[in-house]
């Protein structure tokens, strides 16, 4: 094997041989490791290369963990389920070869609400996909946009359900879970995984309700500033209702997202498919609201958290305090299951603790003038901030190891992505810019300004400098649609507060 130090860091390298596979490029990056495009030893195939970080070999819940999704993906054939070809171990590494698709997930979609038709094609599929797992005793237990992968066909999207990684038997009493510890994106959490009670397929259901009004609405239903009040939200408060963001739809469409999220299983759908056909019933229905001339836009709303990949949450209700609304859901945990209860407090209702950014932290940190200080804050121009939990590099460029994105009322995005080295920076920066100017500050440190050299790069600007002694690995870029690199510029960064 060739390169194999390369891992280290910044990862695999294009033309790198591993398990027999050559490396192409990263396709992206998560807590428990990366996947990478490659091309397949003895057949003219490209292959997603899953690869355990090496420092997990030793965990042996995560080793398991990781183990355990090819072993229960392997059991599923369905043409809407991404297929697991091949596992393996080398040198300390464990590895999950996968069905290569061509195309982005469900969440890439930038916080925009789908056309609602697109919307529920695209939870047919997928729940297609689930209900063909249920029926072979498979829980997802993470169904979520992210892990929705979107191919294009003749007729429309592909969908190909992905991320079996927190999967279980339903008769599998050898969990991979330690008990009290929460996996599942809590945006899109079933109350009863909340809680600690046993789980069937219904929790996948309440899943595909809350990943259907986030691609209809462009933000999960319960949004709120701290991950306690998620959790608070998801045992106590009814599904809301999608029309308040998109007018247009159907009152059909909210009712079977409200069956659908309905806090006791036993009132949801009989099946996830029964749950998909009666939404696209319904919005095939002619006596409901047509399509607008305009075609489907949300209702403008006040400012509020972008959609965060691993914890979205929903603003507080007026008149609750925080405290009345723990003492709530504790009461309601209790009633449900006590153990349960200790053990949502600890995770997600005791106080916040002194790093809310998580693994972002060095990031908001290096620039506290301009992110809040916690995700649901705001920062310089009234930006909302989220962290990204899976951060995608182009071909031959490094690969980043975190970011948080930014967006102010006025459209203007801001990505703050930090990598392994300095030299990851410069390197990235020489492949995509051209260096324009300086800004100096009062204090030692400067900001240097870089063009985009193509004219169709989905950033506008972007700076890089020595500001402080945090600031020599983090990138910052900026778009701003419909302004000018001059208009950045001359408008936002000559003024921001670095």
């Amino acid at each position: 094997m060739k390169g194999f130090g390369a891992m280290q860091g910044a990862g695999l390298t294009f033309g790198t041989v591993f398990a027999g596979y050559q490396i192409e490029r990263p396709l992206g990056r998560g807590g428990m490791g990366t996947v990478y495009a490659a091309r397949h030893p003895r057949l003219p195939r490209q292959i997603a290369l899953k690869l355990l970080n090496r420092d997990l070999y030793a965990d042996e819940t995560a080793r398991l963990r990781f183990e355990r999704e090819a072993d229960v993906a392997a059991r599923l054939d369905h043409p809407n389920i991404v297929s697991v070809l091949d596992r393996g171990a080398e040198d300390g590494v464990l590895w999950i070869s996968m069905q290569y698709v061509e195309g982005s997930d469900a969440a890439a979609f930038g916080g925009a609400p789908l056309d609602p038709m697109r919307a529920a094609r695209i939870i047919g599929q997928t729940a297609e996909a689930l209900d063909h797992a249920h029926e072979r005793g498979v829980l997802h237990r993470d169904v979520k946009p992210a892990n929705i992968l979107l191919a294009a066909a003749r007729d429309g999207d592909r969908v190909l359900l992905t991320d079996f990684g927190i999967a279980r038997l339903r008769d599998d009493q050898h969990q991979a879970t330690k008990t009290g510890e929460f996996l599942a994106t809590l945006a899109y959490a079933a109350p009863e995984q909340l809680s600690g009670l046993p789980i069937d397929h219904r929790a996948d259901q309440y899943a595909l309700g809350c990943t259907l009004f986030a691609l209809l609405t462009g933000a999960p239903p319960f949004q709120a500033g701290n991950p306690g009040a998620v959790v608070a939200a998801h045992l106590t408060q009814p599904a809301p209702q999608a029309r308040r963001v998109v007018p247009h739809l159907p009152p059909a469409v909210d009712a079977a997202i409200a069956r659908a999220m309905a806090k006791d299983p036993a009132e949801r759908f009989a099946s996830c498919v029964e749950f998909a056909q009666t939404v696209l019933r319904a919005l095939a229905g002619p006596a409901h609201n047509p399509v607008p001339a305009g075609g489907w836009q949300p209702v403008p709303q006040p400012a509020r958290v972008a959609p965060h990949p691993t914890v979205v949450a929903r603003t507080r209700s007026r008149g609750v305090s925080a405290g009345w609304r723990t003492v709530a859901v504790l009461a309601v945990l209790a009633l449900v299951g006590g153990v349960g209860a200790a053990g949502v407090y600890w995770k997600f209702l005791r106080p916040v603790s002194k790093t809310p950014w998580g693994f972002q932290q060095s990031i908001a940190i290096a620039f506290p003038q301009l992110i809040p200080q916690a995700p649901g804050g705001i920062g310089w121009r009234g930006v909302q901030c989220w962290g990204v939990g899976t951060v995608v590099a182009q071909p031959g460029d490094p690969l980043p190891a975190k970011q948080i994105t930014c967006k102010d009322p006025e459209g203007l995005t801001i990505w703050f992505t930090e990598y392994e080295q300095q030299a990851d920076v410069d390197t990235y920066l020489r492949a995509h810019t051209t260096h324009v100017g300086e800004r100096e500050f009062s204090r030692p440190g400067g900001l240097r300004l870089y063009r985009p050299i193509d004219p169709a790069a989905p950033f506008s600007l972007a700076t890089y400098g020595w500001v402080s002694s945090f600031t020599n690995r983090i990138l910052v870029e900026v778009s701003w649609p419909g302004h000018t690199f001059e208009d950045v510029r001359d408008q936002w960064w000559q003024s921001a507060p670095f």
